[in-house]
């Protein structure tokens, strides 16, 4: 039975879910696998405009002076706990067919639980650095708490987590399990490039991060069974930049009760917004489509809107957000079960309403399979598709070929070719210390994580403690992190700070920066 959990996974897992999710991979699992893996392997090989001096070899493991908190790994996929939402069983995989990947339509027992996470694809080309990869980061100072002088003095050990010459900065991600070769390593390991770069430039006012990883796995359960070790015994400082942010409104409510902040990688839950320590840098789901709509109305001049969302409740605040924007031009919306594998009714149903524009908000998997079913009727919406942020990954494009270029879609953090010093800066880090890693929107957010926590923690001098960076963030405003996302504000009460998305088309099999932040204000 699908739950609005798998729902809130769903919503942002993608690869993971299209070619893993299984306990016991079947043989067009282990191939798709293989398949990503050699053309992530092929694409770092020659980056067109990339990191062009020697890299070191990255393999994906703990960095120098890393604790990592794990919870056994399960043998089949773990069963929910009482804080875990249920799993659902008919999730599709992939495999590889001429180059090109093809979702088998058959249940696979999927391993996607919890709410909303991400997946890799194909490494995009870094962009070409002017600054060279040992360039000291080009952030702009940190706001002051409050706007007055940060505390000067000698560094001591000013809280948990904190010492006279280091922070422990925690983050969570899938470690283990059959999601952790398509969720879990990439964003691992930007997050470990992340570490490493802001203490090679300088650390923090004199101290250094001590980074402690927390195996999430793919499940609540685990998932808050490692980070309560690593809150209460490991004696982390804070999170930042998390992967698998599922996990995020299970902790929530621990965090606040533990007074543990949370730069969180997501923000498509609602619920989320409601905690006290946790600060969402992504977008919801209502502003994902309404500025969607907003962008089909005014830059592909729709007149009439196909909406596309899964069943679950959750996504009832999609359907809202297309009808407050789209009135009457909405068309039609078609609701699509997670593990619905036919999708030929769907196309038929959206070509007898002939809207001009289709804006598909589904799981990468189900929106691969309707592209395919497109393609096999031979249409195309006349005004073009708009995706949401679900399907802004390279293996959306790779899987369905030709008929992909110029789909366009959103991201809330900018990626591998987005303007803005902070995605050179993140480029500069990976192609140093893990060149063959996977940027996409998902895991550039473990960069801005750790980003804009280094810029709130200097702006605190010496005296670091979980209240005042509490009271820096609900202090912060118009602050834009170098470009990585749109000016961010949080208030006490108020931490939906990111309303924006950046538009992304599809050219030559990948998706490409187009058009700066738009919001919805």
């Amino acid at each position: 039975m699908v739950t609005s959990g798998l729902l809130r996974w769903g919503a942002a897992l993608a690869a993971a879910v299209l070619v893993a999710g299984a306990c016991g991979a079947s043989d067009d699992v282990v191939a798709a696998r293989k398949a990503a893996r050699a053309e992530d392997q092929n694409a770092t090989q020659a980056p067109a405009g990339g990191v062009t001096a020697a890299q070191p070899p990255d393999s994906g493991g703990p960095v120098e002076g890393e604790t990592q908190t794990t919870t056994p790994a399960p043998v089949a996929a773990p069963s929910p706990g009482p804080s875990a939402p249920n799993a659902s069983s008919g999730t599709g995989a992939a495999g590889a067919q001429d180059g090109r990947t093809t979702v088998s339509t058959r249940a696979t027992g999927a391993a996607t639980r919890s709410t909303a996470a991400g997946q890799p694809a194909a490494a995009p080309a870094a962009p070409t650095q002017s600054g060279g990869r040992d360039a000291a980061p080009t952030a702009p100072a940190a706001p002051a708490p409050g706007g007055g002088p940060a505390p000067a003095g000698p560094n001591r050990a000013s809280d948990t987590g904190v010492t006279a010459d280091s922070i422990k900065l925690g983050g969570y991600f899938i470690l283990s399990g059959p999601l952790y070769d398509l969720a879990g390593r990439d964003p691992h390991r930007v997050w470990q490039s992340a570490i490493r770069y802001f203490n090679d430039t300088g650390g923090v006012n004199g101290r250094k991060y001590v980074p402690s990883a927390i195996d999430s796995q793919i499940d609540c359960g685990p998932g808050m069974s490692g980070l309560r070790k690593a809150v209460e015994q490991d004696k982390i400082f804070m999170l930042a930049g998390s992967f698998n942010p599922y996990l995020t409104p299970c902790a929530g409510n621990y965090l606040d009760q533990q007074g543990v902040p949370n730069l969180a990688s997501d923000g498509i839950d609602p619920k989320v917004l409601t905690f006290k320590t946790t600060f969402p840098m992504g977008t919801t789901h209502y502003r994902y489509i309404r500025i969607g709509a907003k962008w089909a109305l005014e830059n592909l001049k729709a007149t009439s809107v196909t909406v596309l969302r899964h069943s679950d409740a959750l996504f009832d605040s999609v359907e809202t957000g297309a009808r407050e924007v789209l009135g009457d031009k909405l068309k039609s919306v078609e609701k699509v079960a997670y593990d619905e594998g036919n999708l030929a009714p769907v196309v038929q149903r959206i070509r007898q309403a002939n809207p001009d524009v289709v804006i598909p908000y589904l799981n990468p998997d189900r929106i691969i399979l309707l592209f395919q079913e497109m393609e096999r009727q031979g249409y195309k919406p006349p005004k073009g598709i708009h995706g949401l942020a679900s399907m802004v990954l390279d293996l959306v494009p790779r899987s369905v070929g030709k008929f992909a270029e110029g789909i366009q879609g959103e991201s809330w953090v900018g990626v591998a070719d987005s303007p803005g010093p902070g995605v050179q800066e993140m480029m500069r880090a990976v192609g140093r210390y893990a060149p063959n890693t996977t940027v996409d929107l998902y895991s550039a957010g473990g960069f801005a994580g750790v980003r804009l926590a280094t810029q709130v923690i200097k702006s605190l001098g010496s005296d670091v403690t979980r209240a005042r960076f509490i009271d820096a963030m609900h202090s912060l405003t118009n602050f834009d992190n170098a470009g990585m996302q749109p000016p961010l504000t949080y208030r006490p009460g108020q931490h939906e700070a990111n309303r924006c998305m950046q538009i992304l088309e599809v050219k030559d099999s990948r998706w490409r920066f187009k058009n700066n932040w738009i919001c919805d204000q």
